[in-house]
Protein backbone atom coordinates (compact mmCIF):
# COMPACT_ATOMS: atom_id res chain seq x y z
CA UNK A 1 0.00 0.00 0.00
CA UNK A 2 2.94 2.52 0.57
CA UNK A 3 5.37 3.61 -2.43
CA UNK A 4 8.39 1.54 -2.14
CA UNK A 5 12.14 0.76 -3.76
CA UNK A 6 12.11 -2.24 -5.91
CA UNK A 7 15.71 -2.75 -5.66
CA UNK A 8 17.39 -5.11 -3.27
CA UNK A 9 16.48 -8.08 -2.39
CA UNK A 10 14.04 -8.35 -5.73
CA UNK A 11 15.23 -11.71 -7.18
CA UNK A 12 14.26 -13.01 -4.04
CA UNK A 13 10.47 -11.31 -3.78
CA UNK A 14 9.89 -12.04 -7.25
CA UNK A 15 10.82 -15.54 -6.23
CA UNK A 16 8.01 -15.65 -3.10
CA UNK A 17 5.85 -13.86 -5.05
CA UNK A 18 6.14 -16.79 -8.01
CA UNK A 19 4.97 -19.62 -5.05
CA UNK A 20 2.52 -17.03 -3.91
CA UNK A 21 0.54 -16.96 -7.33
CA UNK A 22 0.89 -20.67 -7.46
CA UNK A 23 -0.94 -21.24 -4.12
CA UNK A 24 -3.57 -18.68 -4.19
CA UNK A 25 -5.76 -18.82 -6.64
CA UNK A 26 -9.38 -17.76 -6.67
CA UNK A 27 -12.89 -18.48 -7.59
CA UNK A 28 -16.46 -16.69 -7.66
CA UNK A 29 -16.63 -13.08 -8.01
CA UNK A 30 -20.37 -13.01 -7.53
CA UNK A 31 -20.15 -10.32 -5.02
CA UNK A 32 -17.21 -8.26 -3.40
CA UNK A 33 -16.57 -10.70 -0.36
CA UNK A 34 -16.44 -13.89 -3.12
CA UNK A 35 -14.90 -11.73 -5.57
CA UNK A 36 -12.33 -11.02 -3.38
CA UNK A 37 -12.23 -14.03 -1.11
CA UNK A 38 -13.20 -17.19 -3.35
CA UNK A 39 -12.65 -20.18 -1.72
CA UNK A 40 -10.20 -22.57 -3.44
CA UNK A 41 -11.83 -25.83 -4.83
CA UNK A 42 -9.03 -27.63 -3.47
CA UNK A 43 -6.66 -26.08 -1.07
CA UNK A 44 -6.70 -23.56 1.83
CA UNK A 45 -3.08 -22.38 2.88
CA UNK A 46 -2.49 -21.66 7.29
CA UNK A 47 0.82 -20.39 6.91
CA UNK A 48 3.26 -19.87 9.48
CA UNK A 49 6.74 -18.51 7.89
CA UNK A 50 5.02 -15.09 6.86
CA UNK A 51 3.24 -14.19 10.27
CA UNK A 52 3.13 -11.69 12.46
CA UNK A 53 6.30 -9.38 12.12
CA UNK A 54 7.40 -6.82 14.28
CA UNK A 55 6.47 -7.93 17.86
CA UNK A 56 3.48 -10.08 16.99
CA UNK A 57 3.95 -13.52 18.53
CA UNK A 58 3.40 -16.38 16.25
CA UNK A 59 1.22 -19.42 17.33
CA UNK A 60 -0.57 -21.06 14.52
CA UNK A 61 -0.43 -24.29 12.80
CA UNK A 62 1.24 -24.85 9.40
CA UNK A 63 -1.38 -27.49 7.86
CA UNK A 64 -2.44 -27.41 4.24
CA UNK A 65 -6.20 -28.45 3.50
CA UNK A 66 -6.55 -30.48 0.88
CA UNK A 67 -9.95 -30.21 -0.68
CA UNK A 68 -10.08 -32.52 -3.99
CA UNK A 69 -13.46 -32.57 -5.81
CA UNK A 70 -16.02 -30.79 -8.07
CA UNK A 71 -15.55 -27.38 -7.58
CA UNK A 72 -19.28 -26.73 -7.88
CA UNK A 73 -19.56 -28.93 -4.34
CA UNK A 74 -18.63 -25.74 -2.78
CA UNK A 75 -21.13 -24.24 -0.43
CA UNK A 76 -22.23 -20.81 1.16
CA UNK A 77 -22.25 -20.31 4.77
CA UNK A 78 -25.19 -19.23 6.21
CA UNK A 79 -24.90 -15.79 6.32
CA UNK A 80 -27.40 -13.11 9.17
CA UNK A 81 -27.22 -9.36 8.25
CA UNK A 82 -26.08 -7.63 11.23
CA UNK A 83 -27.23 -3.93 11.29
CA UNK A 84 -26.81 -2.49 8.16
CA UNK A 85 -23.51 -2.61 7.43
CA UNK A 86 -22.06 -5.90 8.28
CA UNK A 87 -22.90 -9.86 7.89
CA UNK A 88 -22.47 -12.49 9.83
CA UNK A 89 -21.54 -16.03 8.84
CA UNK A 90 -21.73 -19.28 10.31
CA UNK A 91 -19.20 -21.90 9.88
CA UNK A 92 -17.17 -25.08 11.58
CA UNK A 93 -13.88 -26.75 11.26
CA UNK A 94 -11.87 -28.72 12.26
CA UNK A 95 -8.02 -29.45 12.91
CA UNK A 96 -5.25 -31.83 11.46
CA UNK A 97 -6.24 -34.37 14.87
CA UNK A 98 -10.14 -34.33 14.36
CA UNK A 99 -11.10 -31.56 16.85
CA UNK A 100 -13.88 -29.12 16.21
CA UNK A 101 -15.05 -25.69 16.46
CA UNK A 102 -17.27 -23.41 15.58
CA UNK A 103 -17.14 -19.63 14.50
CA UNK A 104 -19.41 -16.52 13.60
CA UNK A 105 -17.24 -14.41 11.36
CA UNK A 106 -18.56 -11.14 10.95
CA UNK A 107 -17.38 -9.24 7.47
CA UNK A 108 -18.27 -5.70 7.22
CA UNK A 109 -19.27 -4.37 3.59
CA UNK A 110 -16.67 -2.49 1.47
CA UNK A 111 -18.27 1.29 2.62
CA UNK A 112 -15.94 0.35 5.71
CA UNK A 113 -12.05 -0.67 5.77
CA UNK A 114 -8.41 0.93 6.44
CA UNK A 115 -7.61 3.73 5.10
CA UNK A 116 -4.83 2.82 2.43
CA UNK A 117 -1.38 2.74 4.07
CA UNK A 118 -2.76 3.59 7.98
CA UNK A 119 -2.21 1.26 10.74
CA UNK A 120 -4.94 3.14 12.61
CA UNK A 121 -7.66 4.37 10.68
CA UNK A 122 -10.61 3.33 9.69
CA UNK A 123 -12.84 4.63 6.79
CA UNK A 124 -16.47 4.79 6.36
CA UNK A 125 -17.67 5.88 2.42
CA UNK A 126 -14.18 7.77 2.10
CA UNK A 127 -14.97 9.26 6.21
CA UNK A 128 -12.07 8.67 8.55
CA UNK A 129 -13.48 7.57 11.77
CA UNK A 130 -12.26 8.18 15.34
CA UNK A 131 -11.81 5.73 17.57
CA UNK A 132 -15.35 7.24 19.54
CA UNK A 133 -16.96 6.20 15.81
CA UNK A 134 -15.44 2.83 15.43
CA UNK A 135 -17.22 1.89 18.83
CA UNK A 136 -20.47 3.66 18.11
CA UNK A 137 -21.09 3.32 14.62
CA UNK A 138 -19.48 -0.32 13.37
CA UNK A 139 -18.94 -2.09 16.96
CA UNK A 140 -22.43 -1.34 17.99
CA UNK A 141 -25.57 -2.90 18.20
CA UNK A 142 -25.82 -6.69 17.02
CA UNK A 143 -21.80 -7.15 16.45
CA UNK A 144 -21.54 -5.76 19.90
CA UNK A 145 -23.75 -8.72 21.49
CA UNK A 146 -21.86 -11.31 18.85
CA UNK A 147 -18.58 -10.66 20.49
CA UNK A 148 -20.18 -9.82 24.00
CA UNK A 149 -21.02 -13.69 24.49
CA UNK A 150 -18.58 -15.63 22.28
CA UNK A 151 -15.80 -17.56 23.91
CA UNK A 152 -13.03 -16.29 22.17
CA UNK A 153 -12.97 -13.24 19.74
CA UNK A 154 -10.64 -12.92 16.76
CA UNK A 155 -9.42 -9.65 15.03
CA UNK A 156 -8.52 -9.70 11.58
CA UNK A 157 -5.98 -7.39 9.95
CA UNK A 158 -5.28 -7.49 6.15
CA UNK A 159 -3.69 -5.87 3.52
CA UNK A 160 -4.01 -4.93 -0.60
CA UNK A 161 -1.66 -5.81 -3.00
CA UNK A 162 0.39 -2.96 -3.16
CA UNK A 163 3.90 -2.29 -1.77
CA UNK A 164 6.49 -5.16 -0.15
CA UNK A 165 5.70 -8.39 0.68
CA UNK A 166 7.00 -8.14 4.38
CA UNK A 167 5.86 -3.99 4.78
CA UNK A 168 2.59 -5.09 4.17
CA UNK A 169 2.42 -7.99 6.55
CA UNK A 170 3.72 -6.15 9.53
CA UNK A 171 1.34 -3.38 8.33
CA UNK A 172 -1.77 -6.67 8.55
CA UNK A 173 -0.23 -7.63 11.48
CA UNK A 174 -0.44 -3.84 13.27
CA UNK A 175 -4.08 -3.80 12.08
CA UNK A 176 -4.78 -7.09 13.45
CA UNK A 177 -3.79 -5.59 16.47
CA UNK A 178 -5.63 -1.90 16.53
CA UNK A 179 -8.32 -4.05 15.67
CA UNK A 180 -8.53 -6.05 18.96
CA UNK A 181 -7.66 -2.50 20.82
CA UNK A 182 -11.25 -1.00 19.50
CA UNK A 183 -13.33 -4.14 20.11
CA UNK A 184 -11.56 -4.58 24.11
CA UNK A 185 -14.85 -2.69 25.50
CA UNK A 186 -17.28 -4.66 23.50
CA UNK A 187 -15.75 -8.37 24.92
CA UNK A 188 -16.27 -9.17 28.91
CA UNK A 189 -12.61 -8.99 30.07
CA UNK A 190 -12.63 -12.93 31.10
CA UNK A 191 -12.72 -13.67 27.51
CA UNK A 192 -9.64 -14.22 25.26
CA UNK A 193 -9.15 -11.33 21.96
CA UNK A 194 -6.56 -12.81 19.27
CA UNK A 195 -5.05 -11.21 16.35
CA UNK A 196 -5.26 -12.91 13.00
CA UNK A 197 -2.61 -11.24 10.43
CA UNK A 198 -3.83 -12.14 7.11
CA UNK A 199 -1.18 -10.78 5.70
CA UNK A 200 -1.12 -8.99 1.82
CA UNK A 201 -3.92 -9.50 -0.59
CA UNK A 202 -1.78 -11.83 -3.41
CA UNK A 203 -4.51 -12.77 -5.92
CA UNK A 204 -4.78 -10.02 -7.98
CA UNK A 205 -6.70 -10.04 -11.42
CA UNK A 206 -7.34 -8.55 -14.75
CA UNK A 207 -10.91 -9.35 -14.45
CA UNK A 208 -11.45 -7.19 -10.68
CA UNK A 209 -12.55 -3.86 -10.34
CA UNK A 210 -9.58 -1.35 -10.98
CA UNK A 211 -11.44 1.53 -9.19
CA UNK A 212 -9.54 1.22 -5.94
CA UNK A 213 -8.78 -1.47 -3.59
CA UNK A 214 -10.04 -0.77 0.03
CA UNK A 215 -11.87 -4.29 -0.66
CA UNK A 216 -8.77 -6.15 -0.20
CA UNK A 217 -8.19 -4.73 3.31
CA UNK A 218 -11.44 -4.97 4.71
CA UNK A 219 -12.30 -5.05 8.94
CA UNK A 220 -13.13 -8.34 9.89
CA UNK A 221 -14.01 -9.79 13.34
CA UNK A 222 -14.63 -13.25 14.56
CA UNK A 223 -16.52 -14.84 17.36
CA UNK A 224 -15.39 -18.21 18.25
CA UNK A 225 -19.25 -20.18 19.07
CA UNK A 226 -18.13 -23.57 20.47
CA UNK A 227 -14.69 -25.63 20.49
CA UNK A 228 -13.76 -29.06 21.49
CA UNK A 229 -11.09 -29.77 24.19
CA UNK A 230 -7.57 -29.03 22.93
CA UNK A 231 -8.42 -27.84 19.00
CA UNK A 232 -6.37 -25.73 17.25
CA UNK A 233 -8.07 -22.81 16.74
CA UNK A 234 -5.87 -21.44 13.84
CA UNK A 235 -5.87 -25.15 12.18
CA UNK A 236 -9.86 -25.32 12.44
CA UNK A 237 -10.47 -21.57 11.12
CA UNK A 238 -8.62 -22.06 8.00
CA UNK A 239 -10.68 -25.32 7.62
CA UNK A 240 -13.85 -23.29 8.35
CA UNK A 241 -13.06 -21.25 5.62
CA UNK A 242 -11.52 -23.60 2.68
CA UNK A 243 -14.61 -24.92 1.04
CA UNK A 244 -16.78 -21.74 1.38
CA UNK A 245 -17.75 -19.59 -1.97
CA UNK A 246 -18.90 -16.63 0.15
CA UNK A 247 -16.09 -15.49 2.87
CA UNK A 248 -12.44 -14.71 3.44
CA UNK A 249 -10.35 -17.37 1.85
CA UNK A 250 -6.57 -17.83 3.60
CA UNK A 251 -5.76 -18.67 0.18
CA UNK A 252 -5.83 -15.13 -1.24
CA UNK A 253 -3.84 -13.76 1.61
CA UNK A 254 -0.03 -14.49 2.26
CA UNK A 255 -0.42 -15.32 5.84
CA UNK A 256 -2.41 -16.95 8.71
CA UNK A 257 -1.07 -15.83 11.72
CA UNK A 258 -2.91 -16.44 14.99
CA UNK A 259 -1.30 -14.85 18.03
CA UNK A 260 -2.64 -14.10 21.62
CA UNK A 261 -3.67 -10.32 22.52
CA UNK A 262 -5.08 -10.86 25.94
Amino acid sequence: EATTDAGGGGDRRRSVGRRARRLYAWGSRAHWVSLLFASRADVAVSLAALGLIGGVGLSTGAAVYSRAGDPAARIAAAAHPVGDTATAFSVAGRDEAGRGAAFEIVVFDRSIAWVKGSTGDLERSGRVLTTRAVESEILAGGVRDRLADALEVIAVGAASHEGDLAAEVHRAGLRARQTAEWIRSAVPPPTPILTLNLGQYRAPCAACETSGTSCQRPFVVVAVRDKEAGVDIAQALASAMSDKSNLPSAAAYSSFGLARFR
